[in-house]
Order: structure tokens, then sequence, then C-alpha cells
């Protein structure tokens, strides 16, 4: 039976005619009854895992998802689920609440899934989390949406089985191979009818970057690989140059040739000419002189990881072009640097390569946003130092001002009750100007919460974020930093992690609205209290604007490496927290240069990787105006190191 792919006319303004085009569309390939018979268990996979408005391009339009969910219940189905990889979709759909009168919204990663060797798999070889409901469901929908991409040059129905794995395994997909993970997913669970979003279609360098292109229309098809095959022909890209496309056609994932699908729809006509976009950039492009590039050619989808996230990098306005920096694309047998070279190692084929102070970039291919970050990163820079005003607990942070100010710190970081204290004698405004008679920045101010006990605790730390973000606000946008409360990450409950991560999700979602970030603190007795910890909370949290206090000391403290603890933590840390101890005294008043901690390599290290916050100074002891003097000569001895 041939395959039939339909290109439909559906103004992007007229939202009320969505269900109107939409059953137009499917009446023309057999009908809702061809696909949904009484009492079936659909599931649409629409692609919401970016935060954005439908105009956007970024997202599937929510208002033709609820048509689709509402014709899925006019033709019987029992139950109907509508579902993403984060909880991004929550937000897209908020202004249309009509979803929830004939769907269900969820997360997959928060419904019980098992992780589960593919059947069959030729590239992703190890267990992926598959939630039940992909195995249950008795229809899946599957809703994306039309764009670019800079790894596989587009990205439409058969990439959008990306989304049904739990948060996290975009990364595990990246390492196995891209393309022919994305083809694995779809030999495992094939789309029983697509409907691809092109109402506004995304050009440009995505997933880098990215811009609209208005293109008015829907495409259907009752077989994913022929919606893809129509999709690179409607995008002027040659289907047996999409890795994905060529190696679905072998594996007998749909028609093996473009002239085996019958093509319907009021806009058929499109297929002759094509539609122009502005297509990701693929090749390199304005490489500084000092950026050596070594790419024998091997891997092209490596170099389009590359490619993309140099030029998406040379965008952002504070971009530098690095000095002394050699990027290694694909396969080598020897790596010959220079002296003082930063070394760039761009995907799994340059793993033999890795070493102290080389950044690796693991994928095949990476993510082009990885390679924009590590770029962005090796900007020449130079830590700031700040000094924690609880050092000075007993003093009202007015005199505590007036006793660092002079001492020549770029930043005072306030601790909760010492602000809260001020505000209840002071106003902001002259908060402010204090701080600015001695030029002092505020990189966080520093609360407590306590997310892993009841409600009533819950909602008191909800209330104290709102409170705490209205002060950043006022103060410049700071980093509020985020303790979880006190619950160890190996004794807390599957509830405590649960509840934890969602409350600080919403923290986040919040302080985004206000362009606030959030910083949760390495610390013993709390669900950040090991490197491994950490990096789960952070990824389950899954939000730009949430990132990493790092506290080295009390990572230290319960035997872990500080070099190593940075490096595995350094893609997510905003803030850093400097303070000493020996091994009698946990009270933390000896200084960094006397410690049971040596400092300089880890403050070595954070050179190397150019990290450009505040190291921040912690102090519990006595003499603390006189500490925070020499603390800031001993940490400008390794600023001279960076940048």
């Amino acid at each position: 039976m041939r395959a039939k792919v339909g290109i439909w006319s559906c103004p992007r303004e007229a939202e009320d005619r969505y269900g109107e085009v939409l059953d137009q569309a499917i009446a023309a390939l057999g009908g809702w009854e061809k696909f949904i018979k009484p009492g079936n268990l659909v599931l649409i996979k629409a692609n919401e895992f970016i935060a954005e408005e439908a105009s956007s391009g970024k997202t599937t339009h929510p208002a033709l998802v609820l048509a689709a969910a509402k014709a899925a219940r006019r033709a019987g189905a029992g139950r109907v689920v509508v579902g993403e990889l984060n909880d991004n979709i929550f937000a897209n759909f908020g202004p249309y609440p009509e979803i929830y009168d004939y769907a269900e919204v969820v997360n997959f990663g928060s419904l019980p899934h098992q992780h589960m060797q593919l059947p069959g798999a030729q590239s992703l070889k190890s267990p992926v989390p598959v939630p039940e409901i992909v195995k249950q469901c008795d229809v899946f929908i599957n809703m994306p949406g039309l764009r670019t991409h800079a790894l596989p040059f587009f990205s439409n129905a058969m990439k959008n089985l990306m989304g049904l794995l739990s948060l996290g395994s975009t990364s595990q997909v990246h390492m196995w191979g891209l393309e022919g993970s994305v083809v694995d997913l779809n030999a495992f669970r094939p789309s029983d009818l697509v409907i691809t979003d092109a109402l506004w279609s995304l050009q440009g360098n995505f997933p880098a970057e990215g811009d609209p292109l208005p293109t008015d229309l829907i495409v259907v098809g009752d077989n994913a690989l022929a919606v893809d095959l129509v999709a690179a022909k409607l995008m002027k890209l040659d289907p047996d140059k999409v890795e994905y496309l060529v190696e679905g056609r072998r594996r007998g994932l749909g028609p093996a040739a473009f002239e085996e699908i019958e093509i319907q729809g009021d806009k058929k006509e499109f297929l002759a000419e094509g539609i122009t976009f502005v297509m990701p950039t693929l090749e390199y492009t304005n490489v500084p002189a000092g950026m050596r590039i070594v790419d024998k050619g091997i891997c092209r989808a490596c170099r389009r990881a590359l490619a993309s996230g140099h030029a998406a990098a040379q965008n952002n306005p504070d971009y530098k072009d690095p000095e002394n920096l050699l990027a290694v694309v694909g396969p080598v047998e020897k790596l010959e640097h220079e002296p003082g070279e930063k070394v760039l190692l761009v995907g799994n084929c340059t793993a033999a390569h890795r070493a102290s102070g080389r950044i690796f970039l693991p994928g095949c291919p990476p993510l082009a946003g990885q390679c924009r970050a590590a770029l962005l990163s090796l900007q020449p820079t130079r830590f700031k130092t700040s000094y924690c005003s609880i050092a000075l607990r007993d003093l009202p942070l007015e005199e505590v001002i007036e006793k660092i100010g002079p001492l020549g710190y770029d930043g005072l970081e306030i601790w909760g009750p010492h602000l809260e204290d001020y505000l209840k004698r002071f106003s902001m405004d002259e908060l402010l100007a204090a701080l600015a008679k001695y030029q002092l920045k505020v990189p966080m101010i520093s609360p407590y919460f306590n997310l892993v006990s009841s409600q009533e605790e819950l909602e008191r730390s909800r209330q104290e974020c709102k409170r705490f973000i209205g002060y950043a606000k006022a103060l410049g946008r700071p980093l509020i930093r985020v303790f979880t409360g006190p619950a160890g990450s190996l004794e807390a409950a599957h509830w405590q992690w649960r509840q934890a991560a969602r409350a600080l999700k919403e923290f986040a979602q919040w302080g985004q609205e206000e362009g606030i970030g959030f910083a949760v603190e390495t610390h013993q007795g709390q669900l950040a209290d090991t490197t491994r910890s950490t990096l789960r909370l952070v990824l389950q949290v899954d939000e730009e604007n949430f990132g990493v206090n790092l506290d080295i000391h009390n990572l230290f403290a319960v035997g872990e490496d500080p070099v190593s603890a940075l490096r595995l933590l350094a893609p997510y840390v905003v803030h850093v927290h400097a303070k000493n101890a020996d091994e009698t005294s946990r009270k933390y008043g000896v200084p960094l240069a006397k410690g049971n901690m040596d400092y300089a390599p880890f403050l070595q290290e954070l050179s190397e990787i150019g990290y450009g916050g505040y190291v921040s100074i912690e102090w519990f002891g006595e003499g603390a105006v006189e500490n925070a003097a020499s603390e800031l000569a001993f940490l400008r001895k390794f600023q001279v190191l960076v940048g």
C-alpha cells in the first residue's frame, strides 16, 4: 500500500479553523476512524520541549494539538494523552486550558517507565527509559514542527521521537549516534499518524539559534518516513544527504523512493519549487586567527556541530575570538598542539586525547549548543571576588558594608537574615547607595529553603522564594542561593527528591520571568551533598537559570577530589564558595592558604576552564575583617592566571 502525505493550507492566524483544516486533511488519508477505534488509548507526542509561544517556530502550536485531541475524542478514543520530555509542555498549554477537557497533559519523565534495550536497535545499544504509555497506547499520533537543524540538516517527524524518552536521555542518544538512534526509535514505535505543524516553521542555525518562518501549512501522513521525505523536498533538501532518511529506507521503515508516496492536499504544488529556508551553518566560517581547527574530513556530523556552535557563539554580544585554541574534530592519530594552546575535543572519536585542561565534548555528534557553550567558556576573563556577609553575622548589614567595602572586593554576598533585617530599618534605595559607595556588586543573596519536609514548610519556602525574587530584582538580579532542606542524598526518600525537584523547577521558572538565576549549594545534609547527587538534582530541575554554587570544601570534607568535582560540575557552576578548615575543626576558621585543602590546584583548574563568575569567601572564625583582607590577597594571586 502506498504511503499518503498531504500538504494543506492552514492560515496561522486562524486558530478557529485549525480543526476544520485538520479534519479535511485526515479525511483524505481515510478519516479519523481509519486510525482511531472506540475505546482506544491515543498518545499524542507534540514538540513542546522549549517553553516558547507558537509564533517562535520552536514548538507545536497548542491550538493545533487541541484540535487533534478533540478529533480523537470525537472518533471515540477512550483516553487521550499529550506528552513531552519536560515540564515546558505545561507552560505552553497555559493559554489553552481547554486541552484538559479532552486530554491528559504529561511530562514523560514523571511517568512510570522501564529501562529497556530497544529490540533490533543498531545504534542505540544501551537501555533507555521508555515510558510505559508508549508501549500501551493503541494509537500514536506524532505532531512535530518543521525546522532546519544543524546536525541532521532538518528535523520533523522521525526526530520528534527523541522526546519520547525521559529527561536526560538526549545526551545518551547522541553518545550512540544521533541519526542511527533516531531510526532505532522509529523502528521501535512507528507513528500511526503524523501531523506536522508548519504554521510557523523554524529556519536558521537551530538548535543553537533559529528564527520563525511563516509558512501557513500543515503536512499530514500515515508514515513518518514518507512525511519526512516530503518535508525534505519541501525544504529543497536532498533526502539522499540526510543520513537517517537513507538509513530509514534501508531498514524498510517506509517508502524506498519518493515515487512510492501519494501526494495530496490543496498545496501539493509547493513541492515543485519548494520553500526557501535559511539553512544552518554547516561549514566553518569566520574562523579567527587565534583558532586552529584540525578536521580530517572524516566526521561530517561533528563538523556541523562545531560550525553551528561557533556561528552561534559569534552572535553573542559578549563573545571575543579565542586565542591559542586548537579545536580537534573527529579522529586523529596524534594530537600535535603548540605550547600554551587550549584544546577543544569535539566528538567521541577524540576521546583518546582527553587530558587535564582539555575540554572534551562527547557525542556522535555532540550538541551544537554544547559547542557554543564551550567556546563561550573560553572567553578571556578572570574570576571576580566577593565576601559572604555571614562572616559578620553579629553585625548589622550597614556595618558589614563599611568594614568590607574599603578592602577592594568586587562584591558582597548578602546572607538572607542580614538582608531582611536591614530592610526592616532602611529602604532598598539606601542599601543600593551604601553598596555603590564602595562599588560593591551583589553576586548572590542567600536565604534558606526547606523543600523536603511538610507541605507547610514547602509553602513557607515558596513564599520566601517570591520575596527573595523581589529583592533580587531590586538589587540588580543577583543569584539566589538554594538549600533543599534537611535530608541527605542517600537518606532522602523518592518523594523528597521529587518534591524538591518540582519546587526548584517552579522557583527557576518564576525567576526566568524576572531574569533571575538560582544556585544550589553543595552542602552536607542536603540533596546536593556529593558531586553525583548535585548533577542529579540539576538534571532533574533542567532549567537554564538553575546552576550550582560550588562550595568546594564541603565536597572535599566528604572525601571528594576538588579538581575532579569541578571538572564534572563545571558546565553548571555559576558561583563558588571558598573556605578552609583543619583536621581538628569544622568551624571553617582557617585561611585558604593554611587549611587541609590545597586550594592552588583548584583555583588553577578554575582558571583553565575560563570561569568568570565570583569566588566568594566564607569565614566562620575569629577576626573576620583581618581574614577578609588576607583572603583577598590570596585570591588575587590566582586571578593573574586567568585571561
